[in-house]
Order: C-alpha cells, then structure tokens, then sequence
C-alpha cells in the first residue's frame, strides 16, 4: 500500500511538474507573441532616450524662385531630469539666460518620472551658446527648425504662418501643409537603468524627410510694387483697409495679392487672437463686398452678349429711375447719352436699363456663368462664395440695383477672375496662386497651370467691352489710370456701405479696375480702398485708380511691354513739391512746371500728392492734389526733410532698403545692380518723395 500511495503521489508532482511546465511555456508564448511589441517598447524606452529631429519645412518661393518662406535651424532646451545633478544651479542659470521663472524651470529638472521635458523652444544663437558653455548635466540642446521670411511684412495674408511646431495655421502655410511639413525623423541615444546617457553607447539616427517646396505664381517684383502702392494709398487715404489683386488675364495666373494692413510674419502677434484674426485674414478671397460701378463691367458684356444694346444704343439719365415705384439715383444727371458716353459717365440709369432689358434670368445666366456666388480656386481655404439673392426672390427693383453693383456681394478675387473673362476673349479662367510642388530634387509632385472653366461671351463681345473701357479711361472716370504711351482700359466704382439696413454715411467702399494693354491684355489690376477718410474725396477714380495707375506702369515697364509715343518720344518733367500750397498756388506751380493739377476740392491745402515730389512722368501730365479734409488744421507746410542716400552699386533690393530706410519712396527701373538715382546724393528733398533708381548691371 505505501508502495502505490507512493506512485500516487508521484504521479501526482509529475502532472503538477508538466502543467506548470507548460503554463510557463504558454506563458513564455504569450509574452513572445502578444505582449512582446509592448514589452520591447517599455524595454527600448529604459535602454534609450528618444529625440525627436525636426524635418525641414519646405520652401515657398515666387515664380523665378526667390525664397519667401524657409526654415531656419535653431535649438530648444530640454532636460533629461534623471541626470540633472544639482536641480537649483540648472534653474538660477537657466532662468538668467532664458528670461524664465526659476521655479518652473526647477519644478521641471525635478520630474525624475520623465526621461527628457522641453524648457523653451527655438531659441536664439547666443542663448544657445551660453548654454553650452555651461556644460551642465542634464541639460540638453536639440536641434530644432524654426520658420523666416525673410520679406517680413510682405504677401503677409497669403503665405499665412505656422504653429511654433511648424504646423501651418493659416493661408498657403495651411492650404498646403501636408506637402510643405516633412516627416520628422527620430535619434535613440542607449541610456542605463537611471536614464543616464551610457558613454560611448550606441546612437541610432532615423533620416528625418524635408518638405516638398511650393512655387507661387506670384512675382515678388510685381507684389513689391503692389505693395509699395497700397502702403502709399495707406498713408494718403487713411482707410480701413485696403485689398488688391495683380492677375494674368489670359491664364488666371495670380502675379500678386495684397491686403493692408499687416504685420511682420516673423513677429506673429499672438497675444491678441482677435487682432490675429483680423490681421491674417485675407479680405481678397475671404469677404464679399457690394462693388459699386466695377461690377457694371459684368452688366456690359451680358447686354452686348445678348444684344439688347450695342454701339449705336442710346439712353437718357434725369438723374434717378423709378422702378417697382422706388426711386433709385444716379451720381448725377447726365442728360442724353450714347452707350460709350453711358459707360464714360459710369451713368447708373443707363446700366439699369441694360440689366431691365436683360431681365432676370438672363441676368443670372451670367451672374452664374461668370463665376459669382462659388467658389474659384482650390488655393485658398477661407475663400467665401460672395452674397448673391435668390434668384426666385429677385424683383425689378433688385435687378436695377445688381444691374450697377448693388444688392449683390461679390469677393475681390470673383471680381477680377469674371472682369478677365470679359476682356480676354471671354474665357472664364479658373485663377490660380500655385503652380506646382517640388521635391528636394526638383521633381514636380503637383502642377498647376491655365485651365479654362467655360466660354462667357463671343470674343467681338470681349473687343467690343474692351474697346469701351478704354474710352472710361481716355475720356471718362477713369482718366487717372491713364499712362502715356499705352492703351489702358478700366472702371472705376464707388459704393456705399449700410448698416442696419441704412447707408453708413462717409463709409465707401472706393475701386478701380484696369487692363492694359487695352486691345490685348496681358495684366489685370483691382485695386480696392476700403473706407477712405480725411480726403476732400471718396471716389475710385480719386482713392483707387492712381494706385491701380502706378502698379499697371511699373508692371508693363518690367514686362518689357515698350511704350508707343508714336512718331516722337514725349518730353519728361520733374514733380515739384506742392505740399502745404493752397490748390490754386499748386495747381499754378505745376503749370509752371509743365504738368497740370487736379483736385476734387477747389478749397484747402495740400496735404499730400501722387505722383509724389521728384517723379520724372510725361510733359502735361496731371498730378493728383489731396487737400485737407474739412476741420483737419494740421500744419503741411513744414513737411520733414531727410537726405538722399548714395546707392550707386547696390543690388536694386539693398537700394530699395537704404532708401525707405531714410523717409524715401522707390521707384525701380531695370533689376540688377543700380547705375543712377534720379536725385543726387546729399541732396534734402521732402520725406516721401521719389527716387527713381535705374539698374542694369550685374548683380
């Protein structure tokens, strides 16, 4: 009996033995297959400290590849708790350099919990350098990237700016963030089990991949000089804002775009979150603004496209048109007029019977046909589709009203892409602001180019808008755009702005719109003044069309598009400085100088002119006179004066830069290294005036 109770129980232990054998061997199973990837993980991290390495955020740049957006390297602070030795000593010096609390930074070398914390990121070149020759324990210096423009406060709402993390956050930084981040690459440095970094250890580098870089249509000499105009419509007509877009007609390629105000995307104001807003928000895509006289363009191409007038139409303005008995006003009462006299006059009863004659759904066949009420391009994520009735609730009265640029509301960009349409032949073109993305090698992995969305109008009904929007700016409204030795065809607008239902009174909404040249366009202005005040005048062919005037000239200019003088090339003139004169004394100034004046108010004192002091421009031609607004005493006869620096032999960006620099406007001819400048150097000229800088050597 004891012999089989032994046998039992032997039985029993082997039994016992083979199932905890195999437990453990399920066991071990379990671990290997299951929980190994997780185990590795938690093993890995108390063998190694892992170190994010930044990936390169790719490049924006213009057409001709100048960098408007780059990254830059810089380093952060982190601390590896567990090997800081002396946790005040890191403080006290930390904080000292960094213009940190000392608490914080203490609280944070003592989280023996976490292997590495960040302290600050992207820091400066010294504060780097003071760091290292600490040479403390625990203190880390990762190298990081950190985003530059190096423009500063340029294209400012189209590129938009990224998050400290390099995420883009707004405009072409946002729209095309998933090409421009990059994929961030990682270092393992092997660590022991206190977390310090072992000596000679084992370092594993995984390649971080830089972003692809992004290729604007923009060209960054044609958005200077849209910018230089804007910041002088700025100063001159104290807005509250302004908008402009610069566009190849033919291709609805976007030259530039702008919006004032703006701020230095190298100093994003994040402080405030609703000044940011407003600040970043590009007005050009994003708000739909009632345009006033501009959109009568759209009204023209339809009625001659439909054939409800035509060159020989005529029509009589009393000064207002009753329709569904409301009475709706013109600007003034212009009598009998032809159709090239109607839209020379910009006459609103006129354009109200081109859009009666039409009627309501023919109207809206093209209000729809040209683009209005949808969006245009892909490139801009805040884009809005602009304010466009019903066409199920439009009565007469609201045709009326649409018919001159009311009652409906219509975003920049719409505008100029349908005003395109209507000049070029009459092809719709989708408007585009990139033209491709490139990798590191210079493969294009995205291409943008001209893509025609539907035919609007015939191309005689395009020559025929073309021909009478030249005749705007030679004999009518739009007379200040005009440009000796080019054929310039425009219109201006002027509309106001209501709130509760009521007109804002002095709220405008002041536009011009300009081609050129007039009989085959290869640029497209619009140039938009958004509340324009302490001027004697708020009409766009005062607030607006100097502006669109300048930037269609230096454009041409730098195109290599030649003026025609015809058989004789016209004699230039030096603008006098008439700031500070009674308009009478100016305008008499001007005449003695071979230029005629021109000013909205007969009465006041000039306070400010375009061209300014120093211009060379064409003998004969009219200078711009803007007086006080009423109750405005400021003193403008003692304008401040600066010196005119030397730069002969600068490269054309370095001359622009001394030369804003002291109080001076530039006006560039040519690229390269300068080879004259219009006023000496030494020379005292008042703050603001002109120079004008012909370059041609090599850079």
């Amino acid at each position: 009996m004891a012999g089989l109770a032994n046998k039992k129980r032997l039985v029993i232990i082997l039994v016992t033995i083979t199932l905890l054998f195999f437990t453990m061997i399920l066991r071990i199973a379990w671990i290997q297959t299951v929980d190994g990837a997780t185990l590795q993980q938690k093993a890995l991290s108390q063998w190694t400290r892992e170190i994010t390495v930044k990936a390169n955020r790719g490049n924006i740049v213009d057409c001709n590849g100048q960098v408007l957006a780059e990254s830059s390297s810089v380093y952060t602070v982190a601390l590896a708790p567990q090997s800081v030795e002396d946790a005040d000593e890191v403080a006290n010096k930390l904080a000292a350099i960094l213009d940190m609390d000392a608490a914080r930074i203490k609280e944070l070398a003592g989280d023996k919990k976490k292997a590495e914390v960040w302290v600050k990121r992207q820091i400066s070149d010294a504060q780097s350098e003071a760091i290292r020759s600490l040479d403390l324990p625990g203190v880390l210096l990762v190298l990081d990237t950190k985003r530059f423009y190096p423009q500063k406060d340029f294209l400012t709402q189209v590129l938009g700016f990224t998050s400290v993390d390099g995420e883009g956050q707004e405009g072409i930084e946002l729209a095309y963030n998933k090409y421009l981040k990059g994929e961030d690459g990682k270092e393992l440095r092997e660590t022991d089990r206190d977390g310090n970094e072992v000596s000679y250890g084992s370092k594993t580098l995984i390649e971080a991949k830089d972003g692809n870089d992004v290729v604007l249509t923009i060209d960054y000499v044609i958005q200077y000089f849209l910018e230089r105009a804007m910041d002088e419509a700025m100063a001159i007509n104290n807005p509250k804002g302004i908008t402009a877009i610069v566009m190849d007609p033919d291709t609805g390629a976007i030259l530039a775009m702008g919006n004032k105000p703006d701020f230095d995307l190298n100093e994003v104001p994040r402080d405030d979150l609703d000044a940011l807003r407003a600040l970043s928000r590009n007005t050009a895509v994003a708000d739909a603004f009632e345009m006033g006289s501009t959109f009568k363009t759209i009204t023209l191409a339809a009625a001659l496209e439909e054939g409800v007038v035509s060159e020989s139409s005529g029509f009589h303005c009393s000064g207002s048109k009753i329709v569904d008995g409301i009475k709706t006003s013109c600007w003034k009462t212009h009598g009998s007029e032809t159709l090239t006299t109607a839209v020379e006059n910009s006459c609103n009863v006129a354009f109200m019977e081109m859009g009666l004659r039409l009627g309501i759904q023919k109207m809206y066949k093209y209000i729809t046909a040209f683009g209005f009420g949808q969006k245009t391009s892909a490139d801009f994520t805040s884009e809005s589709t602009g304010i466009v009735q019903e066409e199920g609730a439009v009565k007469s009265f609201d045709l009326a009203r649409i018919s001159f640029g009311q009652s409906i509301a219509v975003t920049p960009l719409q505008l100029i892409t349908a005003a395109s349409a209507a000049i070029n032949g009459g092809k719709l073109m989708q408007p585009y602001l990139v033209s491709a993305v490139r990798d590191k090698e210079g493969n294009d992995v995205v291409t943008h180019g001209p893509r025609e969305v539907r035919r609007v109008v015939s191309e005689a009904t395009s020559a025929e808008v073309r021909k009478l929007l030249e005749s705007v700016v030679k004999n009518g409204s739009g007379r200040n755009a005009q440009i000796p030795g080019y054929r310039v065809g425009g219109k201006t607008g002027t509309a106001q702005k209501y709130a509760n239902g009521k007109v804002a009174q002095g709220k405008n909404v002041a536009s011009f719109i300009g081609f050129a040249p007039a009989d085959d366009p290869e640029v497209i202005v619009l140039f938009i003044v958004d509340e324009p005040t302490g001027v004697s005048s708020t009409f766009g062919s005062v607030v607006a069309a100097p502006y669109a005037k300048a930037v269609l000239e230096d454009t041409l200019q730098y195109m290599g598009i030649e003026p025609d003088y015809g058989d004789s090339t016209p004699e230039t003139k030096e603008v006098p400085d008439v700031r500070g004169m009674t308009v009478a004394e100016a305008k008499n100034k001007l005449l003695l100088a071979g230029l005629s004046g021109y000013s909205p108010s007969a009465s006041g004192t000039v306070r400010s002119q375009m061209p300014q002091a120093g211009a060379k421009i064409t003998a004969g031609s009219e200078v711009l006179l803007y007086t006080n607004a009423p109750g405005d005493t400021g003193d403008t006869s003692t304008a401040a004066s600066v010196t005119v620096p030397y730069v002969i032999g600068l490269t054309s960006a370095n001359a622009t830069d001394v030369l804003e620099d002291a109080g001076l406007t530039v006006k560039l001819n040519g690229t390269g290294t300068v080879t004259a400048q219009s006023i000496a150097a030494g020379t005292r000229v008042p703050e603001g005036t002109q120079v004008r800088v012909t370059c041609g050597g090599s850079p």
